[in-house]
């Protein structure tokens, strides 16, 4: 139920305001599910082309191929006319910010923010920070994928993701779901095996390998020997206290059905995490391992 709302007339600037945002709304639902039907289409055109790849060796010599080949090269054409105008239609919705999308959400945010009046801005605290968190999410993403390129965590061990990947997969599953219901666990889930794997590995990277027997602990050795040297006690003691908490509740995820606005807040908050985590660190104090960059 929205607070502080009062009986609209039905022909007030608010409530055209609740009609734009209803018809918005109307629209992409329907991007989501052009994008779902491009998903299966375009996975049936591979399951298509490889049977025909693997029937291909037992037509005979003498086949006349070249009505074969015309077909394929004007499906081809075909499909890649759909591709191009799909393209177009999401070009405005890339998260650059010089995006037209990215341009015209600012405004809407200030708008919207602005008007509020100070003495409805607590109760009005879950709104602004969904309107928020939807902007900064993908300057965010992208901060903390250069920092894993930076250390090198967009590299794979043989038989395993890298934590880019899982970082990828993550956003990925709340970016692009697939399913008629949220699927947490393919994404809180990766996400806090991609911290668990930085952490690992910056332990990996002490150069005094020292023992840390839980995951505050483990923190805490990391700060001590590979923090800047501008990083205090009180930064890394904050976080070892949310790694601990925030792994906990990552993990709770897996047998709990969430909402989509605590399922995105769950992965801003290991996405800042993750930040803040890699931001504390002095790449020359990792010490060098076969493998590394």
């Amino acid at each position: 139920m929205i607070k502080y709302e009062d009986e609209i007339p039905e022909d007030s600037s608010k409530q055209k305001v609740y009609k734009v945002l209803d018809e918005a709304e109307n629209q992409w639902m329907g991007v989501i599910t052009i994008a779902r039907e491009f998903a299966q289409r375009g996975q049936s055109g591979i399951d298509f082309i490889q049977a025909v790849r693997q029937a291909i060796p037992y037509m005979p010599r003498e086949t006349n191929w070249e009505p074969l080949v015309e077909s394929w090269v004007n499906w081809t054409n075909d499909t890649e006319h759909a591709i191009s105008s799909a393209r177009a239609l999401f070009i405005p919705i890339a998260s650059s910010s010089g995006s037209a999308m990215f341009n015209t959400t600012s405004v809407i945010n200030e708008n919207v923010i602005s008007c509020i009046p100070a003495e409805k801005v607590n109760d009005a605290q879950e709104a602004i920070r969904g309107i928020t968190q939807v902007l900064s999410r993908s300057g965010l993403k992208d901060d903390v994928l250069n920092l894993l390129v930076q250390f090198g965590f967009d590299l794979a061990q043989p038989g395993n993701k890298s934590p880019q990947e899982e970082l990828e997969i993550a956003y990925a599953a709340f970016e692009r779901p697939v399913l008629d219901s949220n699927p947490v666990v393919t994404s809180l889930i990766p996400i806090r095996e991609c911290i668990n794997m930085i952490v690992a590995e910056l332990l990996r990277r002490r150069p005094e390998q020292e023992g840390a027997s839980n995951q505050r602990l483990q923190i805490i050795s990391i700060g001590r020997q590979l923090a800047s040297s501008e990083v205090d006690e009180v930064q890394i003691k904050s976080l070892a206290d949310q790694y601990h908490e925030l792994t906990d509740d990552l993990s709770k995820a897996k047998k709990s059905d969430i909402s989509r606005s605590e399922w995105e807040r769950q992965l801003q908050r290991a996405t800042l995490f993750l930040f803040n985590l890699l931001s504390i660190i002095d790449p020359p104090k990792l010490r060098k391992i076969k493998g590394s960059r």
